[in-house]
C-alpha cells in the first residue's frame, strides 16, 4: 500500500527526474506498472517472509558481479534470472517512463539499453547493507555510438530471501569520455 507520503515523495521525485536517456535506452512505461498492486509500485513485499533480515556482503557481491557480468555480455537472461518476477526496476526513480515492472519488462529494457553498448568495463564499490537493502556504487565505461561515456552510478536493491532482487534504484550521472574513479573511489571511507 502506498501511503501518503509516499505518493508525495514519488510526486516531488517524478517532478525532479532527470531527462537523460543513454544511447539505445528503451521508453515508454509498460502497461503492467499502471496496472501493479501497491506493492509492487513500491518494491516492497508484503509477504514478510519473502523478504530477507540478514543480507550479507558475499550475497550483494555475487549478485553485483552477475549483474556486471550480464551488462558485459548484453546477456538479458542472466539479468532477469538476478530479479524477482515482480520486481520493479527503476532506471530514474519516480518517474514511470523509466520504470519497468516484471522480469519480461527488465529483460526488454536491458535488451535496448545494451544493444548499442560496446567494449565495457566495470568497477564496483564496497557495499552499505542494513537489512534486506543493499547500495553499491558501479563505475563503468564503455562505447556508446561508437563514443566513450563514463557512467558513475549508485544501486539501491531490496532482495528477497533467495538473493533475488524485488527493487533496483538506479542513480546515475553520465560523463561524455572515458574516465578513471578518483582516489579512494568505492572504498566506503
Amino acid at each position: 500500500m502506498i501511503t501518503k507520503r509516499t505518493a508525495r515523495a514519488l510526486a516531488t521525485a517524478a517532478a525532479l527526474a532527470a531527462t537523460i536517456t543513454l544511447p539505445g535506452a528503451v521508453t515508454g512505461a509498460p502497461a503492467a506498472l499502471a496496472a501493479a498492486p501497491a506493492a509492487s509500485v513500491t518494491g516492497h513485499s508484503t509477504a514478510a517472509d519473502a523478504r530477507s533480515p540478514r543480507l550479507d556482503r558475499a550475497t550483494v557481491i555475487g549478485w553485483v558481479e552477475r549483474y556486471l557480468q550480464a551488462w558485459k555480455d548484453k546477456d538479458d537472461v542472466a539479468v532477469g534470472k538476478l530479479f524477482t518476477r515482480d520486481a520493479v526496476y527503476q532506471e530514474v526513480p519516480g518517474d514511470r517512463d523509466r520504470t519497468f515492472v516484471g522480469r519480461a519488462a527488465i529483460r526488454k529494457y536491458w535488451r535496448g539499453i545494451t544493444k548499442g553498448q560496446s567494449d565495457v568495463t566495470t568497477r564496483y564499490g564496497e557495499p552499505v547493507i542494513q537489512g534486506d537493502r543493499a547500495a553499491v556504487e558501479l563505475w563503468i565505461t564503455l562505447k556508446g555510438g561508437g563514443k566513450w561515456m563514463t557512467i558513475i552510478e549508485t544501486n539501491v536493491m531490496t532482495f528477497d530471501r533467495h538473493a533475488r532482487v524485488s527493487r533496483n534504484a538506479e542513480y546515475w550521472t553520465l560523463r561524455q569520455g572515458k574516465f578513471a574513479p578518483p582516489r579512494g573511489w568505492g572504498s566506503g571511507s
